[in-house]
């Protein structure tokens, strides 16, 4: 999430491409994330109450982010979601 964000809590969540929930996590302006092994397919994240996104992970293509600005979602490769080292 950019520091731009409304403040709030959003809950982002990750769903598999089975259905089945990966995690959830409560988030804030500023947080960030990764979380490794995600199976690739037709995977979704949802910033709750603001958006969902949806994205096909393959093997040329085995990452996504979501960057959330208090109003807008935008779906990245997961590079651009990644914080700078």
């Amino acid at each position: 999430m950019l520091p731009a964000a409304q403040s709030g809590t959003y809950e982002v969540r990750v769903v598999g491409p089975d259905g089945a929930p990966i995690f959830s996590k409560a988030m804030q302006s500023g947080d960030s994330l990764s979380h490794p092994n995600i199976p690739l397919g037709w995977v979704s994240i949802s910033a709750d109450p603001l958006c969902t996104v949806e994205a096909e992970l393959t093997p040329d293509q085995p990452a996504m982010g979501l960057i959330v600005d208090g109003s807008d979602c935008t779906l990245t490769d997961g590079k651009d979601a990644q914080g700078s080292p």
